[in-house]
């Protein structure tokens, strides 16, 4: 027989039931070894030659790699999740192929309880089986959660209908996306028939319509954060439940004005890319309402609200860099052309396109130049705080700066219907993990004032409403729970629940090399130099590798 090799792993040692993260790292990564470390050096091996928990040869190195795959979305055999048809087909066919997504979540979850109970899953030990049967519940919570928001649309006319177009504005939007990122070509813009929902966005969307939809159901109160690989598609999830927020709204009440969702950035770059997008699904819900009547007259509108370091805070403003950018000045600030493509159409837009009318009242209009776009009137966009303030779009996009605002113009209170409409019953805050230290202390402050605002009648009664639903995105979830009881004084929902296995998952497996390319991660021991010298040496090895680099631009660029 093969005698087991004599390097053995190090065996940290593990106290379970200290720390709730750390427990399920432990479980997650029990099968990653540690066989040696480095001293002034990195220790290195290949995975792939361990045996039996040991291996024959470790290496040490100076610039150590490891590579890692991209994680995909999940697919499911025999259910149907394209919008259209979730859009378009009876009631009955809509409940089954959604409950089609949560049976096949729970057999997923009955095979690792099995694997677990025989063995075989690897979980040894009477506290990490205890780990894993804690993961198992949370798994089996958030399945019945899902249940739950399909019980609601089978017994709510209202939320159903809510759905349906919430769904056809998603199918409208992704296939405008499509269009314009291939070209915009004339001919070629399709239906968006076959676009789908994959089984983590639609499972998202149910798990969080219960708490959205009744402002008394205990999920309210629950802050529950999305967990997904980067460019797995957590900003479409987003954008399902703005649609339908925005939609029930107006279906509950024809005339029913004022913001209905916040979402917040940390970085001010982030907020206007994510505005671009989102720009896009207000067009397709504007186009929505104007086919269903009954959505009121009212336009649906998007906002951006940010410093006046990006946009002008006033029409004067606006006004005055409009001309220098017609003088074909430089704009370093208060620059109001933040949409340089037509979201609609594709078509290229410029300073020409955005003109301070007068009538009937001041405000900037952005319209396409293209005679054809349904929007060659104006999109349904406001970029400067004045517009903001007036017209209170039911969708802002706000850096968390921004908010301090709060006490010192008293215009933000029109955001929160301080004098007439709806307050905002959804918030969304992206890129949590970066609302920490100093920045994350004031943020909690101000949400105070955020779940106060939304929450009261007026001035004189604190017993109206309730406090607005929280969702939120993370790129690490150390101490989550805790963060989010700091800044938004609610309990946490991670989704999706972590399995058994990091790279095992019902709703993300991994790809291969050849499809979505992997993600390599290096690091750099460099004695004697500087840090500045070592990173500006570095990017530059790096930038032009990835200038170097062959395959096609998705690949190269994820």
């Amino acid at each position: 027989s093969t005698a087991r090799p004599e390097i053995v792993d190090r065996q940290a040692p593990m106290n379970l039931g200290m720390d709730q993260d750390l427990d399920s790292a432990a479980l997650m990564y029990r099968h990653a070894y540690s066989f040696a470390v480095g001293h002034g050096c990195s220790a290195e091996w290949k995975p792939e030659n361990v045996v039996d928990g040991g291996i024959a040869q470790v290496s040490t190195t100076f610039i150590p790699t490891y590579e890692v795959h991209r994680a995909r979305p999940g697919a499911l055999e025999d259910v149907d999740l394209r919008m259209s048809t979730l859009a378009d087909a009876p009631a009955e066919t809509i409940a089954a192929n959604l409950r089609g997504l949560t049976a096949a979540y729970r057999d997923w979850i009955d095979t690792r309880e099995g694997e677990i109970a025989s063995g075989t899953a690897g979980v040894d030990g009477d506290e990490m089986t205890e780990v894993a049967a804690s993961h198992i519940e949370e798994m089996r919570s958030a399945a019945t959660r899902i249940d739950a928001g399909i019980e609601l649309l089978e017994s709510d006319a209202r939320a159903l209908r809510a759905f349906r177009l919430a769904n056809r504005a998603m199918q409208l939007q992704r296939a405008r996306q499509d269009w314009v990122r291939g070209g915009a070509r004339p001919g070629e813009l399709t239906d968006g028939t076959e676009a789908a929902w994959s089984p983590f966005q639609i499972a998202y969307v149910l798990l969080n319509l219960p708490g959205i939809t009744d402002p008394a159901h205990a999920d309210r109160d629950i802050a529950d954060l999305l967990w997904f690989p980067t460019g797995g598609g957590k900003t479409e999830a987003y954008l399902g439940l703005v649609a339908f927020v925005i939609l029930l709204r107006r279906i509950r009440n024809s005339s029913a004005i004022g913001v209905a969702v916040i979402m917040r950035y940390t970085l001010r770059l982030l907020t206007i890319q994510q505005f671009e997008r989102a720009s896009m699904l207000m067009c397709s819900l504007e186009t929505v309402r104007k086919d269903n009547p009954d959505l009121g007259e009212h336009p649906f509108s998007i906002g951006l609200w940010v410093g006046s370091g990006a946009t002008p805070n006033c029409l004067t403003e606006a006004k005055a860099s409009l001309r220098k950018l017609a003088r074909h000045e430089d704009l370093v600030e208060k620059n109001p052309v933040q949409i340089r493509q037509c979201p609609w159409c594709g078509a290229l837009m410029d300073h020409e396109n955005y003109k301070v009318m007068t009538r009937p009242e001041a405000y900037l209009r952005i319209a396409c130049g293209t005679p054809t776009c349904d929007f060659r009137s104006g999109l349904p966009v406001h970029v400067v705080d004045e517009d903001v303030y007036r017209e209170r779009p039911e969708l802002i996009l706000g850096t968390v700066d921004k908010f301090a605002m709060m006490a010192w113009n008293e215009n933000v209170g029109k955001l929160f219907a301080r004098d007439r409409g709806l307050p905002p019953e959804l918030i969304i805050q992206d890129e949590l993990h970066l609302i920490s230290g100093p920045l994350g202390s004031m943020v909690g402050l101000y949400e105070t004032a955020v779940d106060a605002a939304c929450a009261i009648t007026s001035l004189d009664d604190d017993s109206g409403r309730a406090r607005p639903k929280v969702i939120a995105s993370t790129a690490t979830i150390r101490r989550a729970d805790r963060q989010i009881r700091s800044v938004f004084d609610r309990g946490t929902a991670l989704f999706p629940p972590p399995g058994i296995d990091p790279d095992t998952s019902f709703f993300a497996e991994p790809s291969s090399r050849d499809e979505l390319g992997t993600r390599q991660y290096v690091g750099v021991m460099a004695s004697g130099t500087s840090h500045a010298t070592l990173m500006v040496r570095v990017y530059s090895a790096l930038l032009q590798a990835g200038q170097d680099t062959g395959g096609d631009d998705a690949t190269r660029d994820p």
